[in-house]
């Protein structure tokens, strides 16, 4: 079922995506080192948010789901550039393996 869409939702889904990008293109994160398996809850919350936002935004959760799917994906790809980090499959569905 779908909901209204609400456009002004895209704004604070852009600022998300804008942070991640921003922050998986450091090299080190800023602050505090996190373990395992606190990194993955980190990226299950950032990605829960933008999630919300897109899904209010479409009105659509299974297109919102898709669309941050993929944009996961392209950070994953992209993130493969940035020494030292790492870009893996298991990074990019950690998401869904935390719930």
């Amino acid at each position: 079922m779908s909901a209204r869409p609400r456009p002004g939702w895209w704004v604070p889904a852009l600022v998300v995506m804008v942070l991640i990008w921003f922050f998986s293109s450091q090299p080190q994160t800023p602050g505090p080192r996190l373990v395992h398996p606190w990194d993955w809850a980190v990226h299950f919350l950032s990605y829960a948010a933008l999630g919300l936002c897109v899904a209010r935004a479409t009105g659509r959760p299974a297109a919102a789901l898709v669309l941050c799917a993929w944009f996961g994906a392209l950070d994953e790809i992209r993130q493969a550039f940035v020494r030292p980090r790492e870009a893996g499959s298991t990074d990019w569905l950690c998401p869904i393996s935390v719930g």
